[in-house]
């Protein structure tokens, strides 16, 4: 079965800033300096580069897969395959996210835990989103866990491991 969700990681943010902040100010000594034109474009370019990379990483889904005994989580850049036989325990909880515009985000948060590994944690959105506006309809309904793709997951994850 496979599963996509809205995972994201903070450390992408924080690689986007740092990255967009360290071409903005390169840019800005090229112009200060005085640098050829070929400098400057090469600067303006990385930054393009960067700002389409980020969205690309934001709009696209992470996928669950589960095989048998195995679960794949394929992000953007990377795949895991998990063994349900490694997994030690599963956790999952709700959240909420507000944002600036005083819109309160309901998210779920799924923790496994693997045997002598580092804990995989992964989060999704618990909002029905209309299919028309999706992310910028801001006022959107709760849905219930049986609804949430990551408590699906969870779901079938727990009834392989009993």
């Amino acid at each position: 079965m496979e599963f996509r969700i809205r995972h994201e990681k903070i450390a992408s943010v924080i690689i986007f800033i740092l990255s967009f902040l360290l071409l903005g100010v390169l840019t800005f000594a090229f112009i200060t300096m005085n640098m050829p034109a070929p400098y400057l474009l090469c600067g303006l370019f990385l930054q393009l580069v960067v700002i389409i990379v980020f969205a690309a990483v934001q709009l696209s889904s992470t996928v669950i897969t589960i095989e048998e005994r195995n679960v794949i989580i394929n992000y953007v850049f990377a795949k895991k395959t998990i063994s349900i036989d490694e997994i030690s325990g599963v956790q999952i909880s709700r959240y909420e996210r507000w944002h600036k515009n005083h819109y309160i985000e309901q998210r779920m948060r799924m923790a496994i835990s693997l045997y002598g590994k580092k804990d995989i944690v992964l989060n999704d959105t618990a909002m029905a989103h209309t299919p028309v506006l999706g992310v910028l309809a801001s006022r959107d309904a709760v849905l219930p866990d049986e609804e949430v793709a990551l408590y699906q997951v969870y779901q079938i994850i727990m009834s392989q491991m009993s």
